[in-house]
């Protein structure tokens, strides 16, 4: 198992970087050194005048948020690669912070802790593509495995899905919740692999509590532009799914929610049959 968290470290042109806030201007030459050589040059300043301007709209006027959403850029686009995109890239995130080792509030006694319930649903969320990827040899499918709570640690690496692809590793709960941490992680290996259709599932029963928030990630994701956005999947196992609706009113086109093991267990079914996997065959 991979601890990612810490090793994934900003660039080193990132890494002195200082905000003034409440200036669009301010994020201008940090966007310009990361688009150098990515972009035209007769179009480079109007992209980042442009990134500039949705960064500030987005942080409306706060300085931290809007380093955030400038740094987890910069981790991310130093990680894209040239050429045409292809295939398509699952990645699911399981939540393994302290909070998973207790039932569900809604459970009756005797039902499973949630950290159980997540990892017999991260393998029956795997055996869906790997059941995919037997009646579809022709499509290129890659999938990894991570799980967060303070930190990011990679569980099994993203990889094509063939019939030798590893077993889900058993989990264990403790420490905070990583959730921006997971996310930046999920697309590294998505860009690093040139995957065109993107899919990054995320089970968790809490919010963010450790690291960079979730949102100034996905308005990251959302400076990469349309072909590079990645389609979100979150199941609040456990959680009222209203605790994610700014993210959701801006990026997501809803939020499941999971009161038990049995609900977490149909979601994760419905999911990838009738979005992920179908929307796959239809390419």
């Amino acid at each position: 198992m991979k601890t990612i968290f810490g090793i994934l470290l900003v660039s080193s042109f990132l890494v002195s970087v200082a905000f003034a806030g409440g200036d669009v201007q301010t994020h201008v030459p940090e966007l310009r050194k990361m688009l150098k050589g990515k972009v035209a040059d007769d179009y480079l300043e109007t992209k980042v005048q442009g990134m500039a301007r949705l960064v500030e709209e987005w942080s409306k006027g706060d300085a931290a948020w809007a380093r955030d959403i400038v740094l987890a850029f910069g981790r991310m686009e130093s990680a894209v690669v040239s050429g045409k995109l292809e295939g398509i890239g699952v990645v699911v995130l399981v939540d393994t912070s302290g909070s998973m080792d207790v039932p569900p509030a809604k459970g009756v006694k005797g039902r499973p802790k949630k950290i159980v319930s997540a990892e017999k649903a991260a393998a029956r969320a795997v055996n869906a593509l790997r059941g995919f990827a037997k009646q579809h040899p022709e499509r290129k499918l890659q999938v990894g495995l991570a799980s967060f709570d303070s930190q990011v640690k990679e569980l099994i690496s993203f990889q094509p899905m063939t019939a030798g692809f590893p077993q889900v590793p058993k989990l264990k709960a403790g420490g905070g919740t990583a959730i921006g941490e997971a996310l930046i992680h999920a697309k590294l290996s998505l860009d690093k692999a040139g995957v065109k259709q993107q899919h990054i599932v995320l089970i968790t029963d809490g919010q963010n509590s450790t690291g960079v928030k979730p949102l100034p990630v996905i308005q990251a994701f959302n400076l990469m532009g349309l072909q590079r956005f990645p389609m979100l999947h979150f199941i609040a196992f456990d959680i009222d799914a209203d605790r994610f609706r700014d993210i959701e009113t801006l990026f997501l086109k809803r939020i499941y929610e999971a009161a038990d093991a049995e609900q977490l267990d149909r979601i994760i079914d419905n999911l990838f049959a009738k979005e992920i996997l179908a929307e796959s065959k239809a390419l």
